[in-house]
């Protein structure tokens, strides 16, 4: 039980970081076109609290679904059972 809820949580941090990483991008795209800001200008403190913020809101569920797919398909049947240690570079290999 301990294996399905470290496979849970790796696959919900997956998809948040990589969420957060997506919307940062966005954030500052958006809001520098929307205020006109200069593309020189390296950082604004709004848009990384938006990114950050609708990044985790938007794909915490999403990292969910999809781990409770991988726990399944990782843990169950007659096959030698993966761990969340042998799903990392699976998992994090798209997102690199």
């Amino acid at each position: 039980m301990i294996e399905h809820a470290k496979i849970i949580l790796l696959c919900i941090v997956a998809a948040v970081v990589y969420g957060i990483l997506h919307d940062q991008i966005t954030a500052h795209n958006l809001h520098r076109i929307l205020h006109s800001i200069p593309s020189s200008r390296v950082s604004d403190p709004i848009a990384d609290v938006v990114g950050t913020w609708v990044g985790v809101v938007a794909t915490w569920w999403v990292g969910l679904f999809l781990a409770l797919l991988l726990t399944l398909a990782a843990r169950a049947g007659p096959r030698p059972k993966l761990t969340a240690t042998t799903l990392v570079h699976p998992i994090g290999r798209p997102l690199s």
